[in-house]
């Protein structure tokens, strides 16, 4: 069987459908639901982890995992990922972000005298990012460009909130298979004892689509809730539970955890993921390494979904430190 044949069968039928190129809608003809728009899910750290990510992104891909995340960011970071969505070499994920923290100044005053004091633990957080899928499929090819402005601040006792709002755009040689629209997302994260971090999301709570030729949609809403828990100065466990509009459990049930080895050069990471809701039930393995080196962390996470799913994913990331606190 040829890599194109292998395409066919196993990626078409997963990738196209999941997306959703077709939009239903329901039979009293009220509210209108798309699936389109798959899931961007940045960051092979997290998605080695099980794609535990709605308490674990605290770096710039927490503008789609949890805004809230940017709160806790410090100094100004940049990701870059790449993924090759099913093994396939047709299907390509990229990502873009850059997340930066206004530092707060408290006044201090000793002797008489004023002095402003850095307090990294307050002040408010801003990031873009842009995502964009391609599916190689020659005259038929289909893409989507999803451009994102995320926000998040500070509540005080180490607690943060967020919002992020995307613009969307899919487009492709199929006629009538293509659509535009925006989305808003809003999230809020906790700082518990021990180091631990609590995570809660609403992905997609507003949002309008128009699919060519077609009425207004919604995206389904999903949510999230996580919780990340440091084991010592090396490791960590992390483990989310997703839900989404229609189904009766959670959709997705993820975790994992990572292990820093070498005074934090190599970190070793594996979770599970777990689909349910409206998808046919399986349990994925992941895995990945990542290495740091100064201001650089680059990232590699395998989802090895072959077996019952639509293929193995590979994902590679460049996470960059642009600039410390000042």
């Amino acid at each position: 069987m040829t890599r194109v044949d292998k395409f066919h069968r196993r990626l078409i039928p997963a990738v196209l459908i999941s997306l959703c190129l077709t939009f239903p809608i329901d039979e009293a003809g009220a509210a209108h639901t798309t699936t389109s728009f798959a899931d961007v899910e940045p960051g092979p750290r997290i998605l080695a982890m099980g794609g535990a990510g709605t308490a674990l992104a605290l770096d710039p891909t927490a503008a789609w995992w949890n805004p809230a995340g940017l709160y806790f960011i410090r100094g100004t970071r940049a990701i870059i990922t790449y993924d090759d969505l099913y093994d396939a070499g047709l299907a390509q994920r990229s990502y873009l972000s850059v997340a930066w923290k206004k530092v707060h100044y408290e006044p201090k005053f000793e002797e008489n005298r004023m002095t402003l004091e850095k307090d990294l633990g307050r002040g408010s957080a801003w990031g873009l990012s842009v995502s964009s899928i391609f599916l190689d499929l020659g005259e038929d090819s289909y893409s989507e460009l999803m451009p994102t402005v995320s926000f998040a601040a500070g509540l005080g006792g180490g607690v943060g909130i967020g919002s992020s709002v995307s613009f969307l755009k899919a487009s492709s040689g199929v006629e009538g298979v293509g659509s535009s629209g925006y989305t808003a997302s809003f999230g809020a994260g906790v700082n518990l004892p021990a180091g631990a971090h609590l995570g809660l999301v609403a992905r997609n709570l507003l949002s309008s689509v128009s699919p060519e030729g077609g009425s207004r949609e919604k995206l389904p809403v999903t949510s999230g809730v996580g919780l990340s828990i440091p084991i010592g100065t090396n490791a960590l466990v992390a483990a989310d539970a997703t839900f989404s509009d229609g189904d009766d459990g959670p959709s997705r049930l993820s975790a994992g955890g990572e292990y820093w080895f070498l005074q934090h050069h190599l970190a070793g990471r594996a979770g599970l993921r777990h689909f349910g809701g409206s998808v046919e039930s399986r349990t994925v393995p992941t895995f990945g390494i990542g290495i740091e080196w100064k201001r650089l962390n680059f990232d590699y996470a395998l989802t090895a979904d072959g077996s019952e799913g639509p293929g193995a994913t590979h994902r590679f990331g460049l996470n960059i430190l642009l600039g410390r606190p000042q």
